[in-house]
């Protein structure tokens, strides 16, 4: 089994991962980049050849800045995602739906497939006669 140790610096800000079996230090400000910086590493040197991101045989060893700052950091992206519109409201204002309208369409001009004259110069294109 791999141990991989994390440990917080709140006075220089960075994450310090540490794997023993190697006597492998990284250091970040940034947790994800710390872990992914080693697990490459260890596998570009060849000091291990087992995916430290992937493989269910590890031991994560935190200190409670660490767990808290991955609580806080999903908080905030929980928060981010409930603020954030949703794929309908995004596609519905790429096509110009209206959501005040009861049936969701927009108002639209003369000119448009939506009026009779928009659609008999529409069927003119097309080689129609118009009606």
């Amino acid at each position: 089994m791999i141990e991989v140790v994390i440990n917080y610096d709140p006075t220089q800000k960075t994450y310090k991962i540490y794997e023993p079996s190697t006597d492998s230090l990284m250091v970040s400000s940034n947790l994800t980049e710390a872990l992914v910086t080693l697990n490459r590493f260890l596998l570009d040197s060849g000091l291990t050849n087992t995916d430290i991101l992937n493989s269910p045989d590890i031991s994560y060893h935190l200190d409670s800045y660490t767990i808290r700052g991955i609580i806080e950091g999903n908080l905030k992206l929980v928060k981010r995602l409930n603020q954030a519109p949703s794929g309908f409201q995004l596609s519905g204002k790429k096509f110009n739906d209206d959501p005040s309208k009861p049936d969701g369409r927009r108002k639209t001009r003369g000119g448009g497939l939506g009026s009779a004259t928009g659609f008999r110069n529409a069927y003119k294109k097309f080689g129609g006669s118009g009606f």
